[in-house]
C-alpha cells in the first residue's frame, strides 16, 4: 500500500512538471505579448479593431505623434512643420537618411502616396482596400504636395484646430509605395514601414511575429523578436467563461422530485392504502414549512410584506423634505 501510494505521487509530480513546460521555448531576446483575440489586418489605414492597431503600430509610424504619458504632439517623421496664418496650409519637413523596411527611401512622395491612396478614387492604390476612416481623417484635406523629396504641403479645405492630432492616428502612419504595389491586396498581411519592428510572419489562428529592425532612426532597438498569440475564441472569451455563473441542472432537479414523489407513491401502496407516517428528521425541509404554516398564512405573509413595502417608501419621502411629498416632485417654498 505504501508503495502504491508513493508511485501514484512521482506521476502525479511527473505530470505537474509537464504540464508547466510552454508548448514552445522561446529564444533568447523575444519579448511575448498576449493578444485578445487575432488581428483582422495590419494595414494602419485600415484597421478596425484593437489588436490589429496594436501590431500594426509597431510596425509603423506616422509624421507627428503623442509622446508616452502626454498630450504634447511632437515630431515623428516630420522634423518640423509650418502653419500659414490662415490655417489652410500644413507644410512638413521630413527627416533625411530614413528607409522602410524593404530598403527604399522615405520620401515626400511616399506621404502623398500614404495619404491619396485613401481620399483619391483615381489613386492606383485606392482600389487596394477599405478605408473606413478617410472620409473623417481627410475629408477636409484638398491636396497633398510634394514640394521637394523633403517638404511636403497638405493643402485644407477650410481650417482644423484637430489637424495636427489627426495626423498622430494610424490611418496617418506612412508607408512603403513600392511595397503596396508589390502586394497589391494582400499588403494588409504583410506591411511595410519604418517602424521599429518589421513583419515577420503571421501563423493564422496562431500568432504574429515581428523582427527587430537594425538601423531604426530613434535608437537601437533591444529587443530581437516579439510574439504576439492570439486567443482564438475571440475578444473576451476567456473572461467570460471565467466569470459565467453556473447555470441551475433543472432536469436534474425535475427527475429527483419525480423519483421523490413516486417512491412516496409506491410506500403508501404497500403500507395497504394508509398514510404513511414519515419522522419528522427524514421530511423535506419545504414540506415541514409547509405544515407548520396555518391556513392562510401565505396570503397574510403577502400582505404584510406590501404594508411594509409601502411604510418603508413614506419613510423615504418623508425624509427627502416637503418638496418630494405627495404625488411627483414639487417646487420647494
Amino acid at each position: 500500500m505504501h508503495l502504491t501510494v508513493v508511485g501514484l505521487s512521482l506521476v502525479a509530480m511527473i505530470v505537474g512538471l509537464a504540464g508547466a513546460v510552454p508548448a514552445a521555448a522561446q529564444p533568447a531576446g523575444t519579448l511575448v505579448v498576449g493578444l485578445v483575440a487575432e488581428p483582422v489586418n495590419l494595414d494602419p489605414a485600415q484597421v478596425t479593431d484593437l489588436n490589429s492597431n496594436r501590431v500594426g503600430r509597431r510596425i509603423v509610424e506616422s509624421l507627428v505623434m503623442f509622446p508616452d504619458e502626454s498630450t504634447q504632439i511632437v515630431p515623428g517623421l516630420a522634423e518640423s512643420w509650418t502653419i500659414s496664418k490662415d490655417g489652410l496650409r500644413y507644410t512638413f519637413k521630413l527627416r533625411k537618411g530614413i528607409s522602410f523596411h524593404d530598403g527604399t527611401p522615405f520620401n515626400a512622395e511616399a506621404v502623398k502616396d500614404s495619404i491619396e491612396r485613401q481620399i483619391n478614387p483615381d489613386h492606383p492604390f485606392n482600389k487596394l482596400g477599405k478605408y473606413p476612416f478617410a472620409a473623417y481623417n481627410f475629408g477636409n484635406v484638398k491636396a497633398v504636395e510634394v514640394v521637394d523629396p523633403l517638404t511636403v504641403e497638405f493643402i485644407l479645405k477650410e481650417p482644423r484646430a484637430s489637424f495636427l492630432a489627426i495626423m498622430t492616428s494610424g490611418a496617418a502612419a506612412i508607408v512603403s509605395p513600392t511595397a503596396v504595389k508589390k502586394f497589391g491586396p494582400d499588403y494588409a498581411l504583410q506591411p511595410v514601414g519604418t517602424g521599429p519592428f518589421r513583419y515577420g510572419s503571421w501563423e493564422r489562428g496562431q500568432r504574429v511575429v515581428l523582427e527587430k529592425n537594425p538601423s531604426y532612426w530613434r535608437f537601437p532597438v533591444k529587443i530581437d523578436r516579439v510574439d504576439l498569440p492570439a486567443d482564438r475564441r475571440g475578444s473576451g472569451a476567456a473572461d467570460r467563461a471565467a466569470h459565467r455563473r453556473p447555470r441551475p441542472d433543472r432536469r436534474r432537479a425535475t427527475r429527483l422530485r419525480r423519483a421523490a414523489r413516486e417512491q412516496s407513491q409506491g410506500d403508501d401502496a404497500q403500507a395497504g392504502g394508509r398514510p404513511r407516517l414519515v419522522p419528522r428528521h427524514q421530511q423535506p425541509a419545504q414540506a415541514l414549512r409547509r405544515q407548520a404554516r396555518p391556513p392562510g398564512a401565505e396570503l397574510r405573509g403577502q400582505q404584510g410584506r406590501d404594508r411594509a413595502r409601502r411604510a418603508q417608501g413614506h419613510r423615504a419621502r418623508s425624509r427627502a423634505g416637503p418638496c418630494c411629498r405627495g404625488r411627483g416632485a414639487r417646487i420647494p417654498r
